[in-house]
Formats: C-alpha cells, sequence, structure tokens
C-alpha cells in the first residue's frame, strides 16, 4: 500500500479552521492507521519457511526454502497459532530451543532432521521450541504440526516435505512444535474457511471434508478454493443429475461463502450461518439446481482474523508521532 502525500497534504492545508499543531498530529495518525494494512497475507517475520508447492500433483516432490526465498506458499506462524508472534530481536536467529530442521541451500532444498556437511542450513524460528518426529504431546493446547517430511524414524535424511495445514500423505512423518509465547495456543482450523489464502488450495481435501459446511453424503467431493468476491477461502463441490438427454441434465457447482456469527458462545459452541453460491456447468439447463444456505454449529474461536503486521515502519511513525506530540505541548507551555 502507497500513500500520496500530495494529496494528503492538500486535504491537510483545506482545513484553515483547524488549528496547525492539531491537523499534523491527527494525520500523522491517519498515516499510522493506513500504514497498518499495508501487511500481506503473511507477514515475513510471521513465515517460518517456504515450500515449492501445496498441490497433490506436486506432492512427491515439494522442496523447502528459507522464509526470505521466492515460493508462493509460506508455512505460516499465524495458520498454525494464535496471537502472532511478537518476541524480540531476529525471528530467524538459530538457538539451542527453536531449530525446525535443515536444508542443503537456501531455495529448492531437500530437508533432513539432522546435520551434516551436506544439510547444513538451518531453519529455525524463534515462536517455535521442542520440535520433534511425530505428534503433539496428548491434551496440548501450544503445541501443532508444523511441516510433514518424507519417511520415518528420528533420523529422516534427502526428504521431500509437505504443507501441515494441507493434512499429511502416507508415507510421511509430522514434524511438531511448541510455541513460546506465554499466551499462545494452537490454531483451530474447523474449515476452509480459516484457511489463509497461501493454504487455501484444492489439495486440501482432509480439510474441506471435515468442514461442517461440506453436506454432499460423498466427502470426497468437497474442495477448498479461495473466492475472490470475498476475498476468503471456502468450501466447495460438484453436483450431477442425469437426465433423459444431455441437454437436461443438470451440472453445478456449490460455494459457501462468509461465514456469520448468529448466536452467542454457550457451551463453547455457536450457530454460524454462510452463504451458498450455484454455478451452473455450460450446457445445463437454467435453474436445474440452486444450492442452498446454511447454518452450522461451530466451535467458538474456530475462525481467527490475522492482525495488521505491526513493522519497522509503524514503530518509526510512532516515535515520530510521540515525538512531535511533546514538541507541541512544550511549545504551548513557553507560549
Amino acid at each position: 500500500m502507497s500513500i500520496d502525500f500530495e494529496k494528503f497534504y492538500k486535504v491537510l492545508c483545506c482545513l484553515k479552521n483547524m488549528k496547525r499543531e492539531v491537523v499534523l498530529v491527527a494525520g500523522l495518525f491517519l498515516i499510522l492507521s493506513l500504514a497498518g494494512f499495508a501487511s500481506a497475507a503473511c507477514a515475513p517475520n510471521q513465515t517460518i519457511m517456504q515450500l515449492s508447492a501445496t498441490t497433490l500433483s506436486a506432492a512427491t516432490n515439494v522442496h523447502g526454502a528459507l522464509w526470505n526465498q521466492s515460493y508462493a506458499t509460506k508455512v505460516c506462524y499465524t495458520d498454525l497459532f494464535k496471537p502472532a508472534y511478537s518476541g524480540t530481536g531476529n525471528y530467524h536467529e538459530c538457538t539451542s530451543t527453536d531449530w525446525l530442521l535443515n536444508l542443503t541451500d537456501v531455495n529448492n532444498s531437500h530437508a533432513s532432521r539432522g546435520s551434516s556437511a551436506t544439510y547444513n542450513i538451518p531453519v529455525c524460528y524463534k515462536g517455535l521450541k521442542n520440535c520433534r518426529i511425530g505428534d503433539c504431546p496428548s491434551g496440548s493446547t501450544n503445541c501443532t504440526t508444523i511441516v510433514a517430511i518424507a519417511g520415518t524414524g528420528a533420523a529422516i535424511n534427502n526428504s521431500h516435505l509437505w504443507h501441515a495445514v494441507q493434512g499429511t500423505l502416507p508415507g510421511y512423518s509430522k514434524i511438531s512444535c511448541d510455541c513460546t509465547s506465554s499466551n499462545c495456543e494452537r490454531k483451530i482450523v474447523q474449515g476452509c474457511r480459516d484457511l489463509a489464502e497461501e493454504s487455501c488450495d484444492s489439495s486440501a481435501d482432509a480439510i474441506a471434508q471435515m468442514d461442517n459446511f461440506c453436506i454432499p453424503t460423498n466427502k470426497s467431493l468437497c474442495h477448498c478454493a479461495w473466492n475472490d468476491a470475498t476475498d476468503k477461502c471456502a468450501v466447495t463441490w460438484s453436483g450431477v443429475v442425469i437426465g433423459p438427454t444431455e441437454a437436461t441434465t443438470c451440472r453445478w457447482n456449490c460455494t459457501i461463502t462468509g461465514g456469520e456469527y448468529v448466536t452467542e458462545c454457550s457451551g463453547n459452541s455457536r450457530i454460524m450461518k454462510a452463504t451458498a453460491i450455484t454455478s451452473l456447468t455450460p450446457g445445463s439447463p437454467a435453474g436445474c439446481y440452486v444450492c442452498q444456505n446454511l447454518s452450522s454449529t461451530v466451535s467458538c474461536g474456530g475462525v481467527d482474523t490475522n492482525l495488521p503486521f505491526f513493522g519497522a515502519w509503524q514503530v518509526v511513525s510512532s516515535l515520530i508521532a510521540i515525538s512531535l506530540f511533546y514538541a507541541l505541548l512544550k511549545r504551548k507551555r513557553l507560549l
């Protein structure tokens, strides 16, 4: 997001009836508010590492990369835990507790759960600790699977990876970690609606099939797909009713968009209402099928919104605004 300072200054100049100092302070705080929404879906300081793909067609050949490379698929802390990690220093600096796995290179790399002359590029993230091969301890609320790695056993080497949010694959082992913050907890994923754009893919079949808005009897029909109109991930499925002729055969696709709470939490659950959109396949008779709007009981706290990333620009701007505010107060006292 960019700010047109020329237009912004013209707006300030038009406010002739306001004192210059008040206008300037208000303007700085307006800039801060706008800048807060300039973050990407997964901020760099919330990116644990990157993957080359999440599609099922590439499931046997997914490579890894460090957090600052060019792959589109991010392993994002805020997809896995809440709230966003807000520690100090370099979030990707390796310590004795935050190591996840090793790569052969910074990009396009196989992975290893051990260090060697070949696998000498560590992937670390300060928001994680106690990473291990296998599931989280029973009953843990601050642990989840970060990635899946091909192979079994404690020393897995020369392996492909898989995005944990998409579910594990046969022959792959989970790498699970605890989060480090005192108030952190595992993020609940109840369906497609809880996925960020990087994780919302037709390959997220396991998540789509457990979505409570996946209503077909055959759950394998459901997939996750990004909906540009709502800017959210949605569960979608296709159906067909064969008619006597091709012209009377009805083929459709249902997409469940949005998700609005219609009741308060009661017993750790509440009612969510969603809107269904029907798309008919070309050649189907008009009006042959209409997807129904749905409501469902969901767990409280299952849907979270990632807050805007508060980065270096916001910190510097805040300091400038605070300094200016105190300078104005001092000047007023001298007058």
